[in-house]
């Protein structure tokens, strides 16, 4: 799905020639999504007095709605009329408030942003509910999905905004074809094209860089930590290499040798995961705050970082030990 967008004048007649094109399935006219939260509204039922501020406000016509693939419970839509439709989550706070089924809300009385009052005296801008569409996110998965009302009328126009629906497969063909009825109509502006996918990225841009951020951090602080490890036991082999000697003479294997080395650094290694895991899951617990739909953080991930640092250490000071056992422990006295 893609969003086209031309100056009003040229809108009709733009997306009467695309209607033509074999590859694409629904040309309509509304509200974007994949973007940042707009057109937030108060609202409150006909003959409740309590005002509620967690709504948002859209507008679509009946090819855009076909075009989002929304499912509402009105059955085949007509292309003529008004009609509002609410979501599963509106309409199921609406029926706690009232005390009533979901189905029976059916012809309610919404009245949106109840405190203004017109010069004749009319309260907000009511609505009756038509119908109930299922839950999408519209927005950000940051966003918890909240009450939503769609206004749907035939003659709903954003701005020069056209909603675009295709084939997926056909992609390149379709925006040649778009770019192609765009420079056959004339218009002054130049054509500007906007995929869903690309605005659902961009609402996470920000994470993204900061999960790179981190990676190549980690990466480093690996890096430097090895360097560390390596530069340590380097020193501490010389500083031992008659210990060692002397171990080998009285029959010590090169494998006791290794064991001996690496021994030595699992309390190190216990008391910084012990240090470091506490901080790594409040770190991540409150990133993951930011999204009204995440993973529950896994123990067992924490549990693979531990058994990776032993690992990896015992490697790194097991090679450097096994390379001073295998010295003449004659030389190394000698040397010493």
């Amino acid at each position: 799905m893609l969003y086209a967008y031309t100056s009003s004048e040229k809108q009709n007649i733009f997306q009467e020639r695309l209607r033509q094109v074999p590859w694409i399935d629904h040309v309509g006219n509304g509200s974007s999504f994949g973007i940042g939260t707009f057109n937030q509204t108060t609202y409150k039922l006909k003959g409740i007095e309590e005002v509620f501020d967690d709504a948002n406000q859209l507008y679509l016509d009946y090819e855009a709605l076909k075009a989002y693939g929304i499912e509402t419970s009105i059955g085949s839509v007509e292309v003529t009329g008004r009609k509002t439709i609410i979501n599963r989550t509106a309409a199921e706070k609406f029926a706690n408030v009232k005390n009533v089924s979901v189905e029976e809300l059916i012809g309610t009385t919404v009245i949106t942003e109840p405190e203004y009052t017109s010069e004749e005296g009319q309260v907000g801008f009511p609505f009756v509910i038509d119908g109930i569409f299922e839950d999408v996110n519209i927005f950000s998965l940051r966003e918890q999905v909240e009450p939503y009302f769609i206004t749907l009328s035939p003659n709903v126009r954003m701005a020069g905004v056209s909603i675009i629906s295709f084939d997926s497969e056909k992609t390149d063909l379709v925006t040649d074809k778009i770019a192609s009825v765009y420079e056959s109509i004339g218009d002054v502006l130049p054509l500007e094209i906007e995929f869903l996918s690309q605005n659902i990225s961009s609402l996470y841009t920000q994470d993204k860089q900061t999960v790179n951020l981190i990676f190549w951090m980690n990466i480093l602080a690996i890096v430097l930590a090895a360097i560390g490890i390596i530069g340590i036991t380097v020193f501490l082999v010389i500083a031992r290499t008659k210990e060692i000697g002397i171990r080998k003479v009285l029959g010590a294997s090169e494998f006791h040798i290794i064991k001996s080395s690496v021994r030595e650094y699992v309390l190190y290694i216990t008391i910084a995961l012990l240090i470091s895991w506490p901080i790594a899951y409040y770190g991540s617990k409150q990133w993951l705050s930011n999204f009204a739909y995440r993973i529950e953080i896994q123990h067992l991930a924490f549990l693979i970082v531990g058994l990776a640092a032993f690992l990896g250490t015992s490697i790194l000071v097991g090679t450097v030990a096994l390379n001073a056992a295998k010295k003449n422990p004659v030389k190394s006295l000698r040397t010493e």
